[in-house]
């Protein structure tokens, strides 16, 4: 069964959900209490968060290029973003020590899924 075409939405709302998802390590950082944790760093080390901040970083600058379909790379940029908020979660939750660390990189790494490579799905048409 063949699914019907899918329109690419419109270009601005890759922008709005960029600053939108971009926003939400700020309002976690400021906002959420970090909890009094036991010593976790000698349980399980805080370089785990760092996991996500690689996928995200071959998602954007590997595959994200490569992709022709708008529908995939609209799919793969909120893939990308929604793991980067994973290392601002575990830094405020798991590792409070790191979260001001934690919180710089996942900022980084949000930002730069600015949404400038979309306008290529566009001018296709």
């Amino acid at each position: 069964m063949n699914s019907p075409e899918r329109s690419l939405p419109p270009e601005r709302t890759w922008w709005i959900i960029w600053f939108a998802l971009l926003s939400g390590p700020f309002v976690i950082f400021s906002v959420v209490p970090s909890p009094k944790s036991p010593d976790l760093a000698n349980v399980m080390p805080w370089q785990i968060a760092l996991v996500p901040l690689v996928v995200i970083g071959a998602i954007r600058w590997a595959i994200l290029p490569k992709v022709r379909n708008g529908m995939q790379g609209f799919a793969l940029f909120i893939a990308g973003l929604a793991l980067g908020e994973i290392p601002s979660l575990l830094g405020v939750l798991l590792f409070p020590e790191m979260k001001r660390e934690l919180f710089f990189l996942t900022t980084l790494a949000m930002a730069q899924f600015v949404p400038m490579f979309s306008r290529r799905f566009y001018s296709e048409k």
